[in-house]
């Protein structure tokens, strides 16, 4: 979700990205034996260059569908703004599971919407996610949480005013790669990722209609 317009924000955050660098990994994580960046040093790299260009983000937390989600909004001084929504998956049913489930969304929704790469993949996300772990195998199995009803229309919604070429490219990707020909047969985590790509899609349809028309004037 976005304002009407977002030719300025666009214009702002494209140069704040031009200073935004890669977030420093400090933290590790022994179960997958990875490293990745927590909230604050994702913040340090990209605060200064969101303010010298006017832009700010909140994360606020609200509910929807009997579920927590996590709603990232990242604005221009101009008055636009572009918005994402990341529901939050809570392993233990506790403060302690709550936390670490909603600093786990901030992190990836932060870096989402305003473009800060980790320089690995980072795979940080075992105490937020319901994954169980086997001391003698040595492995988590994969135990993903298939997306709701709503959340299958919403996605079906939301491609619809996609091009042709970017939802052909979508299908394509979901079946050549996760294997899925049906969209209510999507994974949570699948489902946020072509979220993102659909709110990338339409932003940059707005940006070239948007050019397109001042051209014309």
């Amino acid at each position: 979700m976005n304002s009407e317009n977002i030719n300025e924000i666009a214009t702002a955050l494209s140069k704040a990205q031009a200073e935004i660098t890669h977030a420093i990994e400090s933290s590790s994580n022994p179960h997958f034996r990875s490293n990745y960046s927590k909230l604050p040093e994702i913040w340090d790299a990209c605060r200064e260059p969101l303010s010298k260009n006017g832009l700010s983000v909140t994360q606020v937390i609200d509910e929807k569908d009997n579920k927590i989600i996590l709603i990232t909004t990242l604005m221009h001084s101009s008055g636009q703004y572009i918005t994402s929504k990341m529901p939050l998956m809570i392993s233990k049913n506790d403060m302690q599971g709550f936390g670490s489930a909603l600093t786990y969304a901030r992190r990836y929704s932060l870096s989402a919407i305003v473009g800060v790469a980790s320089s690995r993949d980072d795979d940080d996300g075992n105490c937020a996610v319901s994954s169980i772990y086997s001391s003698t195998q040595g492995h988590f199995p994969a135990k993903k949480e298939k997306i709701s009803i709503n959340q299958s229309k919403e996605i079906m919604q939301s491609l619809e005013q996609c091009d042709e070429n970017f939802k052909k490219y979508v299908f394509n990707k979901l079946k050549s790669e996760y294997k899925i020909d049906d969209l209510s047969n999507l994974t949570v985590d699948v489902y946020q990722q072509l979220l993102n790509a659909i709110q990338q899609n339409k932003v940059k349809k707005k940006v070239e209609n948007e050019e397109k028309s001042n051209d014309l004037q």
